[in-house]
């Protein structure tokens, strides 16, 4: 027991003073700033009598709180919004706190009947500077780390990140965040009219493609990356045809950090496909011209099982949806009485480039 309290002291030890200063001056300061705001210093000194008095009080009841919400066992260099969370909660509990213990005691236990409490002005600005300066200490070492990484790259390459999708963000996340990257995402292309012309974490979205040869030269772009999963077929080609045309690098990572339980549909596959292909259905092989073919030739609800290259064109092994019953026994005084459900079996998603 002993170690452990050593090492939560030796780990937070910083943590704990920077917060300890902050519920006490954040409430200072907002004394001073509301009697001075209203020329009232004078009478800032009677209140700042109970002040000294109840913050201790106030102090600890906050620190056993932030305790609570385990504000003082993370890895703060990668807090995220769970953590803003926890301290948006355990601070408006602290406030409430303040305000409860500062009433009490300036009507309990001070004796002055004059006083029923420190002004309202007081709890507000004190609770913002509170937050505001727990927020700070903890995101602050994040903030550090990440420009610390980026001033320490080397040359950077000039990227053109593509899609504003979920895999995009993961593939800029790694990018970004790796140390020894190189990466410098300049522009990021859409296929979306509705997001063009806007700013994704400060980084122009564009998407004519009339003018992706342009875009290309005027950002300087060194390597174009592929990250959306539902890239139009058309789009990847128009793409592809510009970065051959300037001699750009192009990657695809349209299929990185893929791996859900959510099986990929037949029918968004079939939209991407533009050329022959073959389906295995029940153990037949039929040949289509492309994916529309396909779409209306298959009836009923399909899911991908694998996909392959066969004979200069695509190969697709499907699977219908299965239904599998589950027994479950409801034992009763005679006899066992069974109750037949069912459940939807899906298969492994695969991404599909």
């Amino acid at each position: 027991m002993k170690d452990r309290i050593r090492q939560f002291f030796y780990k937070n030890i910083w943590v704990l003073i920077l917060d300890i200063l902050a519920f006490a001056l954040s409430y200072l300061f907002a004394a001073y700033i509301r009697f001075f705001s209203n020329g009232e210093m004078r009478l800032a000194q009677d209140y700042l009598v109970f002040f000294w008095h109840y913050i201790p009080y106030c102090t600890l009841c906050s620190l056993a709180v932030f305790a609570v919400f385990r504000l003082y066992n993370g890895m703060w260099r990668y807090a995220g919004l769970n953590d803003l969370n926890r301290l948006l909660y355990a601070n408006v509990i602290t406030a409430a706190l303040h305000v409860g213990i500062s009433i009490l005691y300036i009507r309990v236990f001070s004796g002055r009947d004059d006083y029923g409490r420190m002004p309202i002005s007081y709890y507000v600005i004190g609770a913002s500077i509170q937050f505001a300066a727990t927020v700070a200490f903890r995101f602050i070492n994040r903030f550090i780390l990440a420009e610390k990484y980026r001033l320490s790259r080397k040359t950077a390459v000039n990227v053109m990140l593509v899609g504003t999708g979920e895999t995009a963000r993961m593939v800029r996340r790694l990018l970004e965040d790796d140390p020894d990257s190189a990466v410098s995402i300049v522009c990021i292309y859409s296929y979306k009219s509705s997001e063009l012309g806007t700013l994704l974490n400060g980084v122009p979205v564009i998407g004519n493609p009339d003018k992706l040869k342009d875009d290309l030269a005027s950002y300087k772009v060194q390597r174009v990356v592929i990250a959306d999963t539902l890239l139009p077929f058309t789009v990847r080609e128009q793409i592809t045809a510009a970065c051959h045309e300037t001699d750009t690098e192009l990657q695809n990572l349209s299929a990185y950090l893929r791996y859900d339980n959510n099986a990929l549909p037949f029918q968004q596959l079939m939209e991407c496909v533009d050329g022959k292909l073959r389906v295995r259905l029940n153990g037949q092989t039929t040949l289509y011209e492309d994916g529309e073919q396909a779409l209306m030739s298959i009836n009923g609800r399909h899911e991908v099982k694998s996909v392959s290259v066969y004979d200069n064109a695509l190969f697709v092994e499907l699977v219908s949806y299965k239904v599998k019953p589950l027994v479950v026994f409801f034992q009763t005084n005679k006899t066992p009485v069974k109750s037949y459900k069912t459940k939807h079996q899906t298969v492994l998603s695969i991404c599909i480039n």
